[in-house]
């Protein structure tokens, strides 16, 4: 026999304020992984090209920020997913 699970209740909607933040900070996620991904091109070239030092730091440090950004706007949504934790 299987069981049955009671439904989850539907989310509640966003209200617009906090759709207009997320729209915001969606926006500033794409221009910093632009910004990085141009700096890690960067620091390759620089590293494997030109033979420079200060090309393999600037491509782990370009990496990891653009990687943080994306994981900070993920865990905003999360939150705002939330209503009771808020944005």
């Amino acid at each position: 026999m299987a069981k049955t699970f009671p439904k989850k209740p539907a989310p509640p909607e966003m209200d617009e304020a906090t759709r207009r933040i997320l729209k915001q900070r969606f926006k500033l996620v794409l221009l910093t992984d632009a910004v990085c991904v141009f700096c890690a091109f960067g620091g390759i070239y620089g590293n494997i090209t030109l033979r420079q030092a200060w090309g393999m730091p600037l491509f782990v440090l370009a990496m990891a920020v653009g990687f943080g950004a994306q994981i900070a706007f993920i865990v905003g949504l999360v939150k705002a997913g939330r209503p009771e934790k808020g944005v």
